[in-house]
């Protein structure tokens, strides 16, 4: 379960845009069939897909603590996907080459092959598993970020008549909000006044100016933001924690190798030791399962 707890700071405006991502392409000895489909064309990423044998291409994207805001000099992004992912590199034989993606991209770029996998703060859905497999690796949560002090007072029991933004595409602005603003027009209030940005640093800059009243996006960046923010924001307390997973196209033998990868880090303890480092061991799952699948395994086993 998601530790609940409420931590005050700001973040800066310009650091955590959404999903921190590594999408991985394989390059040698790991083929993926390639299938078209997805949504609208993504952006043009940032750097070569093209991978060298014996290397992943991962397409990322700055959500800290996922993902750092930027890269180092290599092009190799700092935070818990890429520490995950690399861990779970060595147990697949390969090397990770980054590249820096967008949020949209994701979904269509696995699908047609562009990128292998995609490790992000994506939240594992059956609209999304319809379209691509999810590996889940991790329970994240949800929070509300707002303003010092709360000023409009903004809480999950408490969003009727109030005004909240989240990135597109996403399952707060798709999914949770709309939901909770029937659940007040069911109940005879003021709908939630859902305003959808391109990213996390447009939301923030909403909030600072005051076109709106907070925004939602997952637990782990909503503490993290706040916590690097020196007070100017905070975040509420986390609720209703569910799988991330990494993407990787529909039925290629890629899902179960990624799956062993990763419970096999679990089983050896790696994966918990990479949690703390991070300090999100409250989120440590057991069992790496796919597409929200039950399972009974055991860690060791």
């Amino acid at each position: 379960m998601v530790s609940l707890h409420k931590v005050r700071t700001t973040a800066p405006i310009g650091g955590r845009i959404l999903a921190a991502a590594a999408a991985v392409t394989l390059a040698a000895g790991l083929t993926a069939c390639s299938t078209s489909g997805g949504t609208a064309a993504a952006p043009a990423p940032s750097g070569s897909a093209q991978a060298a044998p014996g290397e992943l291409s991962v397409a990322w994207i700055p959500y800290p603590p996922y993902s750092s805001p930027e890269a180092d000099a290599s092009g190799r992004p700092t935070g818990l996907a890429t520490d995950m992912g690399e861990a779970m590199a060595k147990n697949l034989g390969v090397k990770l080459k980054f590249v820096r993606t967008s949020f949209a991209s994701l979904i269509p770029g696995v699908q047609a092959g562009r990128f292998g996998i995609a490790m992000t703060g994506t939240t594992d859905t059956p609209a999304r598993s319809a379209t691509v497999d999810i590996v889940d690796w991790i329970n994240d949560g949800e929070a509300l970020v707002y303003l010092r002090g709360n000023p409009h007072q903004v809480s999950r029991g408490n969003l009727c008549g109030k005004t909240i933004a989240a990135v597109a595409g996403t399952t707060f602005a798709n999914v949770e909000l709309p939901g909770e603003s029937k659940k007040c027009t069911d109940a005879g209030k003021q709908k939630v006044e859902v305003l959808t940005f391109p990213s996390l640093n447009d939301a923030v800059a909403a909030l600072h100016s005051g076109r709106t009243m907070a925004f939602i996006e997952g637990a782990i960046p909503a503490l993290a933001r706040a916590k690097d923010s020196h007070g100017d924001l905070e975040a509420g307390e986390p609720y209703n924690p569910q799988p991330i997973g990494i993407l990787v196209q529909k039925g290629t033998p890629m899902v179960e190798r990624v799956r062993a990868a990763l419970q096999k880090l679990v089983d050896s303890g790696e994966y918990r030791k990479i949690m703390e480092q991070h300090g999100v061991a409250q989120y440590s799952i057991q069992c790496i399962t796919v597409n929200l699948q039950k399972s009974s395994c055991k860690a060791g086993a």
